[in-house]
């Protein structure tokens, strides 16, 4: 069969073909010695495509969260147009996220902000409490679209620890308190995560949603008024 030295050579072959075949053999390989993964991430910059795809394939299915920084470099590197590199490398990601890595993960790192509104990004499609989580300690403010915002948002209000999800609703009563429409979207996630989970909102969210609640009708009130008090327009004969 195939001896661990066999495919250490393969891996540092001149040519595409057996680098790629021995990475792909690599990542089902039962343990790596030191220097593969050492080879594996620096073939993440290769000069041939096929090559960083299959050295990002070949982390994405070891369980090693010190990936994460050289898989993130590699992304930033990665050219708009070479879609399948830049797939590779973010499912490389998620992976390392969804085996259970996003539980260590501290936006205090020494990245940069650009790497981890990258990270937080693909933390989305994590749906895990330790992705939910990260996505709080990174402040869903941060991130880079309103459409990225709001689903950060919610992914926290379903899927965060229900401690976690308190500091939620302090967040958004600081940073959306002017939008009730969003506060009332966000506070309907809340209650389906814990629906889901089979819990019920413990009291610090219950006081949210009756305060909520008591200043929509309290608005709806005023409305009523103002329309009520609207004198008629004037027939014309």
């Amino acid at each position: 069969g195939l001896s661990e030295r066999d495919l250490l050579r393969a891996m540092i072959a001149k040519t595409t073909l057996p680098r790629v075949h021995a990475m792909k053999i690599a990542g089902e390989w039962p343990e790596w010695p030191p220097n593969f993964k050492s080879i594996i991430t620096k073939s993440l910059h290769a000069e041939n495509a096929y090559i960083r795809r299959a050295a990002a394939e070949a982390l994405g299915v070891r369980t090693n969260l010190n990936t994460v920084g050289p898989l993130l470099e590699r992304l930033a590197l990665v050219p708009a147009e070479d879609t399948h590199t830049r797939h590779a490398v973010r499912v490389a990601i998620r992976n390392q996220l969804q085996s259970g890595g996003a539980a260590s993960l501290s936006p205090k790192t020494n990245w940069l902000p650009a790497r981890l509104l990258d990270l937080a990004e693909i933390a989305l499609a994590v749906k895990t409490p330790a992705a939910a989580s990260f996505l709080l300690r990174t402040d869903p403010t941060t991130m880079r679209t309103p459409e990225l915002q709001k689903s950060a948002w919610e992914h926290v209000a379903r899927h965060a620890p229900a401690a976690e999800v308190i500091r939620l609703a302090d967040l958004v009563r600081t940073k959306r308190s002017d939008d009730m429409d969003f506060q009332l979207n966000l506070f309907e996630v809340i209650q389906d995560g814990f629906a889901r989970r089979g819990e019920s909102l413990n009291d610090p969210l219950k006081a949210w949603g009756a305060g909520l609640a008591g200043k929509l009708l309290a608005a709806e009130s005023v409305a009523r008024a103002v329309w009520g008090n609207l004198p008629p327009k004037a027939t014309r004969y």
